[in-house]
């Protein structure tokens, strides 16, 4: 089987949770597989069963990307019907509007090609709640149009299928984000290395995902004014890492390690303590969690953060709403190593169950053979 994933943003080499699992499912499903993507380069690469085709956009203004976007479309279809695949899948973590019409012009030019929509969040609500009515009310209707006439769809849990299905009555199938289990092979000289490269301690907290991302910049404000500062008066040695990119303050206490290589973040992972994700808002699962778990971090989380991923408080992680409440979680699992590797131990064991990509991608293989 033949499939070609569309990615208006850079998936490979991944900086974001969007490009990790954009990368993932192009990378990981078993197939021959095609990823035309958006970059700051224009390349073409093979690794393994999959080719990399990269086309640069000259532009970061947003009005001029929508200018362009028509050349941008005649581009991506080209490369599409040059693979001749069998399937197409539509990676939904870009405006909603494009990607309708990029399903439009695919309908045209390969019309007995199908066309898979795969949704990393519920793009309207998110719109609804940091755009304008006029954008909210497009993305809504292009999002209706892509669940309506793609072949197949896609959501990443089930509280988005639930969702998808009150907005427009349709309800998707289930591919939910994962992590590659067998992936981080760091050694302990890594890990050594990483730790002196950055200043991490023994008492590190990470928060990892792009930092420009709404949800995550407010979850990073929220530790830095109000979680970390009172817990580093009480142990000296704690630090908060940032990776993704990171705010302007520098307070003592905080490591901003910036977007870095995916070999340095799995070292970055081994190298703290617990993780953390404050999230209040937004839609999809946060792989940032999965990612976590498969390191053998214990995480302290809000409800929203979990959300989607049927996480059982005190035993896979710990819940927190407050900044008082992920002080004391926190403090907890400091002076509680019992308590931090059962955590770890039934986490971990959760994600290669239930959360491994190479098992959820030959379940998703096997849906799109039988299209």
């Amino acid at each position: 089987m033949r499939v070609a994933f569309v990615s208006l943003y850079e998936a490979y080499p991944p900086a974001s949770g969007a490009a990790y699992v954009t990368y993932n499912c192009a990378h990981l499903t078993p197939c021959t597989a095609l990823l035309v993507q958006i970059a700051e380069r224009e390349t073409v690469e093979q690794i393994g069963d999959l080719t990399i085709v990269s086309l640069r956009q000259r532009t970061s203004s947003r009005l001029r990307k929508m200018a362009c976007m028509s050349l941008t479309i005649f581009q991506i279809r080209r490369e599409v019907a040059r693979f001749t695949p069998d399937c197409v899948v539509l990676e939904g973590a870009s405006w909603a509007v494009y990607l309708a019409l990029i399903a439009l012009a695919l309908r045209k030019t390969l019309p007995g090609v199908k066309i898979v929509y795969h949704a990393h969040n519920v793009e309207y609500l998110l719109r609804r709640e940091r755009n304008g009515r006029f954008v909210a009310a497009l993305t809504r209707r292009a999002e209706k149009y892509l669940l309506a006439t793609c072949d197949r769809s896609f959501a990443v849990s089930e509280e988005d299928r639930q969702r998808f299905s009150s907005l427009y009555g349709i309800l998707p199938d289930l591919l939910p984000n994962g992590v590659d289990c067998s992936a981080n092979c760091t050694t302990l000289a890594e890990v050594d290395a990483i730790k002196e490269k950055y200043g991490i301690t023994d008492e590190s907290i990470l928060f990892m995902g792009l930092y420009a991302y709404p949800p995550n910049t407010e979850a990073v404000r929220f530790l830095i004014d109000r979680v970390i500062p009172l817990l580093s008066r009480q142990r000296p040695n704690l630090r908060l890492v940032v990776t993704g990119g990171g705010p302007p303050s520098s307070p003592p206490w905080l490591i901003n390690t910036g977007v870095i290589s995916r070999s340095d973040l799995d070292a970055v992972l081994c190298a703290c303590r617990v993780g953390v994700a404050p999230i209040f808002r937004g839609s999809g699962t946060r792989l940032k969690i999965l990612e976590y778990m498969a390191a053998g971090l214990p995480v302290v989380t809000t409800r929203k953060g979990a959300e989607g991923l049927n996480l059982e408080g005190e035993k896979h992680v710990l819940y927190a709403e407050t900044a008082a409440e992920f002080q004391e979680a926190l403090l907890r699992l400091f002076c509680d190593s019992s308590l931090s590797e059962s955590l770890s131990a039934q986490a971990a064991t959760l994600v290669r169950s239930k959360f491994d990509w190479v098992s959820l991608l030959q379940r998703f293989a096997n849906q799109l053979q039988n299209l």
